[in-house]
């Protein structure tokens, strides 16, 4: 107990502290150098600005050790900082790089009360970075841009980051940070995923001082990052709606039925979808491969009951979308066309198990048939009657009906 109350008594009474400090300074030492490693956390961060406000400068070694433990390391900073002890520099210039946007800033801002100066190009990128003077990071060009685009995912400048793309005209700076804000979300924590990529890169295609400017940009640049954007059109709805107006900024035009049909998918256009192409018909089999979840299919799947269609929907609807929107379809496309289904397509429907049925709710997506259910697992009534009319097709072509 009395060891904490010498790390609380500085922040209730810092008078009476430095009084005790004065007369039994090696006990107050001791005491408040053990609480830097209790189990207690406020305890560690009291007893580390203790020690900085009762300038115990024999305590520069413990603090420096405790930089390593995250919810001690501002306050060991600050500590640092107050001692003013230069052996602390070699240890805060490390942390520059920290993960922590807060940890960077205190400790460049130790180093400057320090009187620190950076000893390379890298350093000084580092202290801007840290400082928030991200213009004054990119004015070193390719030495900057790997250090920005790291930092990418930090939530409380990866958006001021990634915005510098809409000013600067360094393509050593710009195109690292576009591709590394484009890479799969699961190679970097970016705020709110691509949301906010989107509407950045959106911003800078519009933008004349920007490299993305269909009339003052970079084509050969421009064309690039439209390859990389364009991928996202097979993402999850989600992207792909927001990814489209990305494009539309940057001036694409789709080429071919193929592009056109993905364009349209994700604009939600889904009556301009021409089904009777065999690349359109490719385009929506793609989507309905990548996101299963997309908010239009339900709509489209019903359009493909009531029109004439491409034959590789049908097999591709068999094998791979099991729900009961699904089976629906497929029966209503069999009531009309049976008689012009190709042999293989009938026997492809005819031959879906019936031990769909059987799968339990708790299985979900560990068993095979039930895993690509975009709906719910389809009725008894719809698979029996599917593969009725399959099999009733199949019998009066081989003459035994």
């Amino acid at each position: 107990m009395l060891q904490v109350s010498v790390g609380h008594l500085i922040t209730t009474s810092p008078f009476l502290a430095k009084v005790l400090v004065k007369r039994r300074r090696a006990w107050a030492l001791h005491s408040l150098s053990a609480l830097l490693l209790d189990d207690r956390g406020d305890c560690r961060r009291d007893a580390a600005t203790a020690l900085g406000q009762l300038g115990l400068s024999e305590a520069v070694g413990d603090l420096i050790e405790v930089l390593k433990v995250p919810d001690v390391t501002t306050n060991a900073i600050w500590a640092l900082q107050k001692l003013g002890d230069p052996r602390a520099i070699e240890a805060l210039v490390p942390l520059l790089e920290n993960q922590e946007q807060y940890v960077r800033e205190a400790a460049a801002r130790a180093l400057r009360g320090f009187g620190w100066q950076p000893s390379s190009d890298r350093e000084k990128v580092l202290e801007c970075i840290a400082l928030g003077r991200l213009a004054d990071a990119a004015s070193y060009g390719s030495i900057a841009a790997p250090e920005l685009s790291a930092r990418l995912c930090d939530y409380r400048k990866g958006n001021d980051i990634l915005s510098l793309i809409e000013t600067n005209r360094n393509l050593d700076i710009v195109e690292p940070l576009v591709l590394a804000a484009l890479s799969p979300p699961n190679q970097r924590g970016f705020l709110n995923g691509h949301y906010d990529v989107f509407k950045i890169l959106t911003r800078a295609a519009k933008s004349e001082s920007s490299l993305l400017s269909a009339s003052n940009g970079d084509d050969a640049f421009r064309q690039r990052v439209i390859v990389a954007v364009r991928g996202f059109l097979l993402a999850d709805h989600t992207w792909s709606s927001s990814a489209v107006v990305t494009l539309d900024a940057l001036g694409w035009v789709p080429k071919g039925e193929y592009e056109r049909t993905l364009h349209s998918i994700a604009l939600s256009r889904w009556d301009d979808v021409n089904l009777t192409n065999s690349e359109a018909e490719s385009a929506v089999m793609d989507v309905f491969k990548a996101d299963n979840g997309t908010s239009g299919i339900g709509y489209i799947l019903q359009r493909i009951a009531t029109s004439k269609v491409a034959g590789d929907l049908i097999p591709f609807l068999t094998v791979e979308i099991k729900g009961e929107i699904a089976f629906r379809v497929l029966v209503q496309i069999l009531k009309r066309e049976a008689s012009e289904m190709p042999s293989e397509h009938l026997i492809a429907i005819s031959e879906v198990p019936h031990y769909i049925q059987m799968v339990d709710h708790e299985e979900g997506d560990d068993h095979p048939w039930y895993g690509r259910s975009i709906v719910s697992r389809p009725e008894p009534g719809s698979c029996a009657e599917l593969t009725a009319l399959a099999k009733t097709e199949l019998l009066r072509r081989s003459g035994r009906l």
